[in-house]
């Protein structure tokens, strides 16, 4: 009877272990910004250089909508990195037939003028299906459907949009970031880390566009453009 315990009570030790093991295992985490703080922080954005973005038409060609400029601002939960966002596109533009005509979102007066709302989520990012050699954090921001009116085109926009940061570990109140919706082909995704510091569950974002209620079809889009906040901020990766 003895030994018979002693079996149960080294059974219940591996066990024990086990159960350990493999919830370090699935011990996944996300980047942070440091320092935190205990209460819900607010921060600005702005684009540098042309925002523009590429959608596929229903005649597999490609039109371009141009913005002079997008302005942003939004929030950090406390001790989370992730909040809400708002962002204005200003002075939009493209062209139909040869002809420069203004996208509108269908919820603003001003010609040329719409407005992208939803949360985002600080990640780690990697090079599609490359390993993981380098932490690196990215903003992902996911989008409440927009609908704009370019003349006698209706485009729908939904999904994610994936922006890189470029100096993540540099303490500023400043932080650059380059978005790479890059349309059918991607190669980024975002993922967390297990406790090794690999990358797990990885996922490709999406960002797709719709001409007059057809079908959705991936988006390209290319937009450099910086965060400000109150204090200096740092990713932890």
């Amino acid at each position: 009877m003895r030994r018979l315990t002693l079996l149960g009570l080294a059974l219940a030790a591996v066990l024990a272990s086990a159960a350990v093991l493999a919830s370090s295992a699935l011990a996944l985490e996300l980047p942070v910004n440091l320092p935190e703080s205990t209460e819900t922080r607010t921060w600005t954005g702005e684009s540098e250089g042309t925002p523009e973005s590429k959608i596929e038409t229903s005649e597999k060609t490609t039109m371009s909508i141009l913005c002079e400029k997008d302005t942003a601002e939004g929030t950090e939960e406390s001790k989370k990195p992730l909040g809400l966002f708002h962002i204005h596109d200003l002075g939009c533009d493209t062209k139909i037939g040869g002809t420069e005509v203004r996208c509108t979102d269908l919820n603003h007066l001003t010609p040329g003028e719409d407005l992208e709302l939803g949360t985002w989520h600080l990640v780690f990012d990697r090079e599609k299906g490359k390993e993981f050699k380098e932490l690196t954090t990215a903003l992902l921001f996911l989008l409440q459907p927009v609908h704009l009116e370019c003349s006698i085109i209706l485009i729908e926009i939904k999904g994610e949009l994936l922006c890189l940061h470029l100096k993540p570990t540099e303490s500023n109140t400043q932080h650059s970031f380059h978005c790479i919706a890059e349309g059918p082909n991607p190669t980024e995704e975002w993922c967390k880390r297990d406790l090794a510091g690999k990358c797990e569950e990885p996922v490709v974002p999406k960002l797709e566009c719709s001409i007059n209620h057809g079908p959705f079809r991936p988006c390209a889009l290319l937009w450099l453009g910086k965060t400000t906040y109150k204090e200096k901020l740092f990713a932890d990766v």
